[in-house]
């Protein structure tokens, strides 16, 4: 495995994912807004309109090694809700 990338690499690489992120805010209409994490972690929001849902956002998170990105994109299920719950925790479970 590689060496860790030092302070100074990690911050050229956020740099260049908020320049990324910005152009595509503005190229793409669809992108409402974009903004970044206020805690300690070097994490971006990005919220954009959708079709089906009124906005989904999407989560990216710099690691040491890389960009990890996260979204939810189910709504609440309308029935049988605690066993649906439990088979994506099952389910999810076994992913690990």
């Amino acid at each position: 495995m590689t060496d860790a990338y030092s302070a100074g690499r990690l911050s050229a690489l956020e740099r260049q994912t908020d320049e990324w992120l910005k152009s595509l805010g503005d190229t793409y209409d669809h992108i409402i807004a974009i903004d970044r994490s206020t805690d300690d972690e070097v994490r971006w929001y990005v919220r954009m309109r959708g079709e089906d849902k009124d906005f989904t956002t999407v989560w990216f998170t710099l690691g040491q090694r890389t960009l990890k990105y996260e979204t939810y994109v189910m709504g609440a299920p309308e029935e049988n809700e605690a066993q649906l719950y439990e088979h994506l925790l099952r389910r999810n479970d076994s992913l690990v």
